[in-house]
C-alpha cells in the first residue's frame, strides 16, 4: 500500500480482505446509492472502492456513451463516482494498482 499510484479495490469481498490487512472497516457511503448500483465504499488509505461487476460494467456504458464531465462530476452514485474516479485516476497518474 506504501507504492506510488493510486489504490482501487473491486468488489465487496475484496474490500473486505483488504479492509482486515489495514485493520479497518469499510464504509459504505449511503448518499451514493441510485437505482440498479451498488453504493461506494469509504477506506482509509484506498482512492475508490467499488462494489465490483455491477458498477464496472454500469461505468463502461458512461465511456461507451460518452457522458460529459459535467455530468459526471454533479452525480454521486457509484457507477459515476467509479467512472469519474477511475478515469481521473487512470489519466493522471501514471501507476495505479488493482487490489
Amino acid at each position: 500500500m506504501d507504492a506510488p499510484g493510486a489504490k482501487v479495490v473491486c468488489g465487496g469481498t475484496t474490500g473486505e480482505i483488504v479492509g482486515r490487512i489495514l485493520g479497518r472497516k469499510v464504509f459504505i457511503d449511503l448518499s451514493s446509492v441510485a437505482e440498479g448500483v451498488p453504493p461506494v465504499g469509504m477506506l482509509p488509505r484506498v482512492d475508490l472502492v467499488t462494489e465490483g461487476a455491477v458498477t464496472l460494467v454500469q461505468t463502461l456504458e458512461h465511456l461507451k456513451s460518452n457522458t460529459s464531465l459535467k455530468e459526471l462530476k454533479t452525480a454521486r452514485d457509484g457507477k459515476t463516482y467509479s467512472g469519474n474516479n477511475t478515469c481521473s485516476l487512470c489519466c493522471t497518474t501514471p501507476e495505479y494498482f488493482y487490489y
